[in-house]
C-alpha cells in the first residue's frame, strides 16, 4: 500500500515490492500484482471476520445494523493502509482493467459480509445483493478516504444512509404488486 500511496503501484514489480518488505524475493504464489492484492484483500476479510462480535448472531439486530457493523469493520481493518487504498481506488477509473480484475474480491468481500448477516447470497437476487453492497462500500470508501475522525462519523452517516435506501428499495421489490401502475386495478 506504501507504493499505492506513492503513485508507484501501477509501475512496481514483485522485486520492487519485496525491496520495501526487506525480503529478497516473494512467495511465488504472491507473483504478480494482482495475487499481492487477492491476498491482502483476503487478509482483510480474515480480520474482519475475527473482529465481528455476537451481534451478528443476535436475531433482535436489524440485519441493516448488522451490514453497518461490519462494514464499519472493514474500514476499521484498512484503517493503517488507508492512503494507499485510497489512492488505488482513485486510480481504478483511470485503469478498467484494473477495477475489472478487481470486482471478483470486492464480491467476495461483500458476499462474506451477507452471509455473515444470514442474507442469502445466492441467485440471481443474491447477485444483485452482493453489487448493490459493492457499490455501498464503494461509495462510502470515497467518504472514509478523508473522514479522519475517530468514530467515522461521516462514513457511518454515510453507510447508514446508503443500506437505508437499499433496504427500503428490497422491501418494495419483495412485494408482489411492485410493478403496478397506480391507479391500474
Amino acid at each position: 500500500m506504501h507504493l499505492a500511496e506513492q503513485g508507484r503501484w501501477r509501475s512496481c514489480s514483485p522485486a520492487d515490492i519485496a525491496a520495501l518488505a526487506g525480503i529478497d524475493s516473494l512467495d511465488p504464489e504472491l507473483g504478480d500484482r494482482l495475487s499481492i492484492l487477492r491476498a491482502f484483500a483476503h487478509a482483510i476479510d480474515r480480520t474482519v471476520s475475527e473482529r465481528a462480535t455476537g451481534a451478528l448472531d443476535d436475531a433482535d439486530v436489524p440485519v441493516r445494523e448488522k451490514l453497518l457493523e461490519l462494514l464499519l469493520l472493514r474500514f476499521e481493518a484498512l484503517a493503517p493502509y488507508r492512503s494507499g487504498v485510497a489512492a488505488l481506488l482513485r486510480g481504478l477509473p483511470l485503469n478498467p482493467n484494473q477495477a475489472a480484475r478487481g470486482l471478483p474480491f470486492l464480491a467476495r468481500s461483500m458476499r462474506q459480509s451477507l452471509e455473515q448477516c444470514g442474507i442469502d447470497a445466492s441467485g440471481l437476487r443474491g447477485t444483485v445483493r452482493i453489487g448493490a453492497l459493492g457499490l455501498i462500500f464503494l461509495d462510502a470508501a470515497r467518504v472514509w478516504a478523508s473522514d479522519t475522525s475517530d468514530d467515522l462519523a461521516a462514513t457511518t452517516r454515510r453507510l447508514d444512509e446508503r443500506l437505508r435506501r437499499a433496504e427500503n428499495l428490497e422491501l418494495r421489490l419483495a412485494r408482489p404488486d411492485w410493478c403496478r401502475r397506480r391507479g391500474s386495478d
